[in-house]
């Protein structure tokens, strides 16, 4: 065997064979949990006192749900040191199971106790017996949730089990009481004066004030479990173990995850209750193998699964930087085949541009383009300017003319009148005659009288007066009346205003004209920079965009062909340490294996004779692995353990413990606390013989080895001729446990 020395040298002989620096190794160690060699300590027993449940059951005598029973009931026994056994006569739904669910309550902080029979639950408590400590574990029920406490009574300290039977009892018949009068269940509506756990409340709190130690409260399920598990690692010396669980839905087998493993695994060696479970050891086969290195007491055991928990942790995040990058290569690899035609693409269009289509060309082309379009741009406004100075002027022009026009007309008409010689008064027809005539060549006016005063007009403004009256003077007979200087002036004024317009109009059309033409020059001329660009160089903005696209996808492309690195993972670091972990993990496997073979071999031959002796007739050797398998050779055929019948399973289970037991007690190493639970034992017997056997090895076995042996039977009347009479609690007259 591999002594605990050893572990002085495993990390130089890891080193070693990974060619890797001693420091390196040990930090891969500390940083992973990895143990060297463990001492084990002592084996501790665990025995179970009494155990004690109440509650009220709520069933239907008929088929009709609306009449109701209920029935109060208290169930407490004080178990036997080496085997107790629950047998009914042959009555296989008379509540055996349930005894040992509530039992498994109080051991795990969980139960598969049946949804009916736990809304009947008011209170359980166990007593159990852990390294020479008296601890109980209590709790009410209410609405199926648990709530309680863990106690470590004093010393000498003890439980009155008659009182806390008719406690519960008093309690629970009150109860089925208030629930026939109300003919319905405790939903909260029934007015009680007290409440389901009371009466266990009440002797938490008389144990509590006498001297007992609470070591942990719960409530509920969850917290129960907790608090149970807590309590038991510590109580019997184990520790919490991680392994790495697969995925069912995984991509590969690195998918899954690191899970703590704490009491509720290692209390599964001692508990049988499915012979179907094809698990040597424990409920779960895949756990079974740490489960046999814990019990046999292996000191290398630790190490070997802890190596292989953070390897496989650590493949799993390889795992998935691996599939990430498979990812990515994968889109790389798409986006350079897209990038490459993208590539091809520009160039081909880039192509087709004219030679001449130079940056130095271009930039000349276009700078000649911007000169003209800005020549244009300046002579569009000159025309446009010179057509609005046209248009101003020609309107004063128009103006003008409407001006002079009406002066002229203005003074032909006062001269008309001023020619006439009227004969009579307008107004009252009154003659004029010649002696008002004659005051008229006076200077008076021949119908008003008025004084006239007639200027004598020069000749340049009779001249004008007479061209701009026309014929108009000549018809008047001679007698014309001259106008005065303001008139004349007026009328000249107009004409010279008229013609000095005139000549502005002329002169600004002269200009537009010009301007169109200076305007139409300048467009020709831009039109032919602009068809020199397309004719001789292409778009540039367009072959521009296009150089600039290409560089784009000529950088991305260098990007994507570049050979993929990994340091910023730390892909190639984990990758050294799952190797380092997997030379660490065969280091180790070594060792424990070396450090088990005997006692396995011991196991073996153990399990061998046990099996006989339980009643495999055919036999003929059982070899138990280090994996946890059990190969058998039966009949001269070699047989595993999962093809075997389910009696031959539950035989071979019972002595695997018993085996453990046996040999770790006389190595030294052993773990196992001693108790083991089976639940319906030998139901897949026909045969009376082989259940009598298997009662009397369980039997002998117990009392040499100190293991406590707790079972249920439909074999009421075949235990009771094995087992003595305070070993076996039977069921009441009317075929119920309780």
């Amino acid at each position: 065997m591999t002594s605990p020395t050893d572990t002085h040298d495993w990390e130089d002989e890891i080193a070693r064979e990974a060619a890797v620096d001693i420091g390196l190794v040990r930090d891969v160690l500390a940083d992973g949990r990895i143990p060297g060699v463990r001492m084990l300590p002592a084996p501790r027993y665990l025995r179970v006192e009494a155990l004690h449940f109440a509650g009220v059951k709520n069933t239907s005598p008929s088929n009709d749900d609306t009449v109701r029973v209920f029935t109060p009931y208290s169930f407490t026994h004080k178990l036997s040191p080496e085997i107790t056994a629950y047998v009914s006569a042959g009555k296989n739904d008379a509540g055996k199971s349930s005894i040992i669910n509530y039992l498994l309550w109080a051991l795990r902080g969980q139960t598969e106790l049946q949804s009916d029979v736990r809304s009947w639950t008011h209170q359980v408590a166990a007593l159990f017996m852990i390294d020479g400590q008296r601890i109980l574990v209590a709790w009410g029920v209410r609405g199926g949730v648990p709530s309680g406490h863990i106690l470590r009574l004093a010393t000498g300290q003890t439980v009155n089990w008659a009182d806390v039977d008719s406690g519960a009892l008093a309690a629970t018949t009150a109860a089925a009481s208030v629930f026939r009068d109300y003919e319905m269940l405790d939903d909260g509506d029934v007015p009680m004066t007290g409440h389901p756990g009371e009466a266990i409340e009440s002797l938490i709190a008389t144990l509590l004030d006498a001297g007992a130690v609470s070591l942990g409260q719960f409530a509920d399920d969850r917290s129960f479990t907790a608090v149970v598990s807590d309590m038991m690692m510590t109580s019997l010396g184990f520790e919490a173990i991680e392994t790495w669980q697969r995925n069912p839905k995984g991509l590969d087998a690195e998918d899954g995850k690191v899970i703590k493993h704490a009491w509720p695994l290692w209390s599964q060696a001692l508990v049988i209750t499915n012979p179907s479970i094809k698990s040597v050891l424990g409920e779960t086969p895949q756990l079974a193998t740490a489960i046999l290195q814990t019990y046999l007491g292996a000191s290398w055991g630790p190490a070997t699964l802890a190596a292989r928990t953070r390897k496989q942790e650590i493949e799993g995040l390889l795992a998935g930087l691996r599939r990430r990058r498979l990812k990515d290569e994968q889109a790389r690899v798409s986006g350079v085949a897209a990038l490459r035609e993208e590539e091809a693409r520009i160039e081909n269009e880039l192509a087709a541009f004219p030679a001449a289509s130079t940056v130095e060309y271009i930039d000349a082309v276009l700078t000649h383009a911007l000169n003209t379009a800005d020549a244009l741009a300046q002579s569009e406004q000159s025309v446009l300017n010179y057509a609005r100075e046209y248009g101003h002027l020609e309107r004063e022009l128009q103006d003008a003319e409407a001006d002079e026009l009406a002066l002229v007309e203005a003074a032909v008409t006062k001269r008309f009148w001023h020619s006439l010689k009227p004969s009579c008064c307008p107004r009252c027809d009154a003659a004029v005659d010649e002696a008002r005539w004659k005051r008229e060549q006076e200077g008076n006016c021949s119908i008003c009288d008025s004084p006239i005063a007639e200027p004598t007009p020069t000749n340049q403004q009779a001249s004008s007066a007479d061209q701009a009256l026309g014929t108009e003077a000549a018809d008047s007979g001679g007698d014309v009346v001259s106008d005065d200087d303001d008139e004349l002036d007026g009328v000249k004024e107009a004409g010279a205003r008229t013609a000095v317009l005139a000549r502005l109009v002329t002169t600004a059309d002269q200009n537009h004209d010009k301007a169109v033409l200076e305007r139409n020059l300048a467009r020709s001329l831009h039109d032919e920079a602009v068809a020199a660009i397309s004719a001789n160089g292409g778009d540039p903005a367009r072959r521009r965009d296009l150089e600039r696209d290409l560089a784009t996808v000529r950088g991305r492309l260098m990007e994507r062909t570049e050979p993929t690195t990994t340091s910023g993972d730390g892909f190639s670091d984990q990758e050294e340490r799952v190797r380092i972990l997997s030379i660490a993990e065969k280091v180790a496997t070594k060792r424990r294996d070396l450090e088990q073979q005997t006692l396995l071999d011991l196991v073996s031959e153990r399990v061998t004779a046990l099996g006989r002796h339980l009643g495999i007739d055919q036999l003929e050797r059982a070899t138990l692995k280090g994996n946890a398998h059990l190969p058998v050779v039966k009949g001269g055929k070699m047989e595993n353990f999962g093809k075997l019948t389910e009696g031959e399973r539950l035989r071979l289970k019972i002595a695997v413990v018993i085996g453990l037991l046996q040999v770790g007690s006389l190595a030294g190493v052993g773990r196992h606390p001693g108790l083991l639970i089976i639940d319906s034992l030998a139901r897949e017997e026909v045969n009376p013989s082989n259940v009598e056997t298997l009662l009397r090895e369980l039997r002998d076995v117990a009392a040499e080895h100190g293991l406590q042996v707790i079972t249920s039977s439909a074999h009421g009347d075949i235990v009771q001729g094995v087992l003595s009479g305070a070993a076996v609690r039977h069921a009441r007259d009317d075929g119920y446990m309780w």
